[in-house]
């Protein structure tokens, strides 16, 4: 049982820190702002999203990806 609790907090721990991502929120919903405010800059926008690595990222480039397309 011990085991288990040690495994479960490790491994709660670990994505928790992962889902942190890169940066400051703000900042990142601020520059894809600037690069979505020219609509050519799609492209920049998602590579911000990639570089981001957390949850907010994943949710605006999954909204884009079907712009991109077009």
């Amino acid at each position: 049982m011990l085991l288990m609790v040690i495994t479960f907090s490790i491994e709660r721990y670990l994505t928790i820190r992962k889902a942190l991502g890169g940066g400051s929120i703000s900042d990142f919903i601020r520059k894809v702002q600037y690069h979505l405010a020219s609509r050519p800059f799609v492209d920049a926008a998602l590579s911000e999203c990639d570089k981001q690595r957390e949850s907010i990222g994943n949710v605006i480039e999954s909204q884009f990806t079907p712009v991109q397309k077009k």
